[in-house]
């Protein structure tokens, strides 16, 4: 699995690493950044599944129409 990649879509559509960390069970933004960066190659098999669960979320959300005043 390329972890990096998963991340990468999560922030393209708006998350910050804070963000992402929080949900995914309070890790720190440090912890998304190492991903980010490539750093582990490899995760705990819950950390992975909770990463492709909120990637799945993420991705199937509908973006969101500007609101129009």
């Amino acid at each position: 699995m390329n972890w990096t990649s998963l991340i990468a879509d999560i922030q393209a559509r708006g998350w910050s690493q804070a963000r992402i960390g929080k949900a995914l069970g309070d890790k720190p933004q440090s912890w998304v950044a190492d991903i980010a960066r490539g750093r582990y190659r490899d995760l705990k098999w819950q950390d992975g599944q909770n990463l492709i669960g909120l990637h799945k979320q993420v991705m199937t959300d509908q973006p969101q129409e500007p609101a129009h005043a």
